[in-house]
C-alpha cells in the first residue's frame, strides 16, 4: 500500500504548511466558489480548487451563486461568465489566448473576488493550478496578478510504455497502462497521472511506445479501441487528448495488404477506416505518432516518397 503523502506519489499536490498570515489574507475568498459554466473540464476545475484549498488551509469551500456571497473565487471562460466579462478590461480580454488565463483580485457591486478567467475551459483549469501554486509559494494577495499563455499549442508527453508492462528508457518503474500484455484497470491511478500532467500544462499524451511491436499494432482495431476509449475519458476531464503510436506497416501486419505505400488506394482506405473507428469511440482523439524508416521498419522512403 503506497503512503501517498510520504512516498512522493502526490508530487506537488502533497500536504505542506503555508504561512498563516498569507492564508489569512485569502481566507474570506476561499469560502465560496462561483462558476456559471458546467463543462467537464470546468467541473474538474471546481473539484481541484476545492481540494487544493482544503489542502493548504482549514477552509472547506462551497459552490455558490454570486448573488449569495460577498467574497469568493470566480472561475470561468472569457465570454462565458457574466461577472468575469463585466470585470475584465478589453486589453486583458484580447491578451488571454485560448489556453491562457488571467488571475487577479477584483471588486464589483460591493463584492470582492479573486477571478480566474480562461481563454477556454482548459485555460481555467491551468489557472486554478497556477493560483494554488502561487498561494502555496506564499504569494501575497496584494501582489496577485497573473496573465499567462502557453508558448506552444501542443504540449505532449510521449510515454514509451510497452504492453508487457515494461517502459523503454523508463526510469520510474513499470507502466501505468499495461501489464502482462493486457490493459490495466487501475483508473484511479490514471486519473492521478492526468492531474499531474494537466497541472503543468500538458494537453496531449501518447500512451504507447513509438516502437510498436508484438500485439501493439492492433491498438488501432476494435480489439483495443474500447479500452483506449476508457483512458481517453479519464484524460478528457483534465483537458488532455490521447494519441497513439502506430506501426507504419500495420496494413500489412493486420490485414495482409501487399504494401504500406501511403499513395496506394487500398492503404488510404485502410487507414481511413481505422481512423473512423477510433473517432467513433474517441471523438476528441488527438491523432497518430509515427516512427518510420527507422530500425528496420518501413516508411515513406521505403516507397520512394
Amino acid at each position: 500500500m503506497i503512503d501517498k503523502d510520504k512516498s512522493g506519489y502526490n508530487c506537488w499536490f502533497g500536504k505542506h504548511k503555508v504561512n498563516v498570515d498569507v492564508i489569512n489574507d485569502y481566507k474570506n475568498y476561499f469560502k465560496y466558489i462561483v462558476a456559471e459554466e458546467n463543462t467537464r473540464v470546468l467541473k474538474t476545475s471546481v473539484t481541484e480548487l476545492v481540494e487544493g484549498i482544503k489542502r493548504i488551509s482549514t477552509v472547506v469551500p462551497e459552490k455558490s451563486g454570486i448573488d449569495k456571497v460577498d467574497s469568493c473565487i470566480v472561475i470561468g471562460g472569457i465570454g462565458q461568465n457574466s461577472l468575469i466579462d463585466d470585470t475584465i478590461v478589453d486589453s486583458e480580454k484580447t491578451a488571454v489566448e485560448p489556453e491562457g488565463f488571467l488571475i487577479k483580485a477584483a471588486e464589483s457591486n460591493n463584492k470582492k473576488f479573486i477571478m480566474i478567467a480562461g481563454g477556454s475551459d482548459r485555460g481555467v483549469l491551468y489557472g486554478v493550478f497556477a493560483l494554488l501554486r502561487a498561494i502555496s509559494n506564499e504569494k501575497k494577495l496584494e501582489d496577485l496578478y497573473m496573465l499567462e499563455n502557453p508558448s506552444s499549442p501542443l504540449r505532449m508527453i510521449n510515454n514509451w510504455d510497452n504492453i508487457d508492462g515494461s517502459i523503454e528508457r523508463g526510469y520510474s518503474g513499470k507502466s501505468l497502462y499495461y501489464d502482462n500484455n493486457e490493459f490495466l484497470d487501475d483508473y484511479e491511478r490514471i486519473k492521478d497521472y492526468a492531474r499531474i500532467l494537466s497541472s503543468v500544462g500538458i494537453n496531449g499524451a501518447v500512451i504507447n511506445n513509438v516502437n510498436v511491436r508484438g500485439s501493439e499494432p492492433y491498438f488501432v482495431t476494435k480489439k483495443y479501441i474500447g479500452k483506449i476509449g476508457k483512458l481517453a475519458d479519464i484524460f478528457r476531464d483534465y483537458g488532455i487528448k490521447v494519441y497513439l503510436s502506430i506501426n507504419y506497416a500495420s496494413p500489412m501486419i493486420i490485414d495482409n495488404l501487399p504494401t504500406a505505400d501511403p499513395l496506394d488506394s487500398n492503404v488510404k482506405v485502410w487507414w481511413g477506416d481505422r481512423a473512423s473507428e477510433i473517432y467513433s469511440v474517441i471523438p476528441d482523439f488527438g491523432g497518430f505518432l509515427v516512427k518510420a524508416d527507422s530500425e528496420f521498419t518501413p516508411g515513406p522512403f521505403t516507397y520512394g516518397r
